[in-house]
């Protein structure tokens, strides 16, 4: 969905379609052990492809819940609000060729040692048509595969 931000407080924005302005993503970093969750889009090259777990803002949704919905959607886990720490975070943004951003992605981070999550998800909780492979990755692992815009998320944790 392509929207504007219609409201802001410090806890949260709501987005509305009115306008067509700015597509709005939201996604939790979830980290485990000093690793954090990467996911591989299906069908993108393995290198400089993987993503924090995330996807589009729906009508009305503030960020927060659009982060936990698309990451339980994504690669299947549930993340409780109290393991999500309460900073928001952007990290990047996409320009058109006349400068105008086009894309901003939200984050949080989530401290997700407590579930006892495997370092590789299983397939059969994966959103297949989105993502084909889950993977805990160190930091060193993570900055091969990571999208360079991401990158930054590696220092949030």
């Amino acid at each position: 969905m392509y929207c504007y931000i219609s409201f802001y407080s410090e806890d949260s924005i709501v987005v509305s379609p009115e306008r067509k302005l700015m597509k709005i993503s939201a996604g939790l970093a979830l980290v485990k052990e000093g690793k954090i969750l990467l996911a591989h889009p299906t069908n993108a090259p393995w290198k400089m492809s993987f993503s924090i777990p995330k996807g589009e803002i729906e009508e009305d949704e503030d960020i927060l819940n659009a982060a936990i919905r698309e990451t339980h959607e994504e690669v299947g886990i549930s993340v409780p609000r109290e393991l999500i720490l309460p900073n928001q975070l952007s990290v990047y943004y996409r320009k058109s060729k006349d400068g105008r951003v086009y894309k901003m992605v939200y984050y949080f981070v989530a401290n997700v040692n407590s579930l006892n999550l495997p370092d590789i998800l299983p397939k059969s909780q994966l959103q297949i048509e989105e993502v084909d492979y889950a993977k805990f990755f160190d930091k060193e692992e993570a900055i091969v595969v990571m999208m360079f815009k991401q990158l930054p998320i590696l220092k949030s944790f």
